[in-house]
């Protein structure tokens, strides 16, 4: 009988040593699996960290072409009122030209009819 208990003990503490066994296996697992989560969770942070880096980064480069834009739009409005003061000067240049086309006319006629009178002066001097 004393035998038959010790094999039952015997058995028992096999049973006991594999599901410790098992057990151990399974808190390896576990912490297995934790870690993966744990790494998996560090990745999405880091994926969210990033992805909140490349929305700020978007947000700055959208300011920054809108800033560009209307500093565009002042600049093309700046070429249009130096366009403008141009085309004035050209009105004012072709203006003064035309004036001075017309008094080169009346210079040049008052030099033909100074140059008559002299001729016509000199004339009346030889005749008396």
């Amino acid at each position: 009988q004393l035998e038959t208990e010790l094999a039952a003990v015997n058995d028992e503490k096999m049973k006991w040593n594999t599901k410790e066994a098992v057990f151990g296996r399974m808190q390896q697992e576990y912490a297995d699996k934790e870690s993966a989560v744990a790494e998996k969770e560090a990745a999405l942070e880091a994926d969210w960290s990033a992805r909140e880096n490349a929305k700020l980064e978007l947000e700055k480069i959208q300011a920054s072409m809108l800033e560009a834009q209307e500093q565009r739009a002042e600049a093309l409005e700046e070429m249009k009122r130096h366009r403008e003061r141009v085309e004035e000067m050209q009105e004012k240049f072709m203006a003064l030209k035309e004036e001075v086309s017309k008094l080169d006319s009346q210079l040049y006629i008052k030099q033909e009819e100074a140059s008559r009178l002299e001729e016509s002066s000199g004339e009346k001097r030889k005749a008396l």
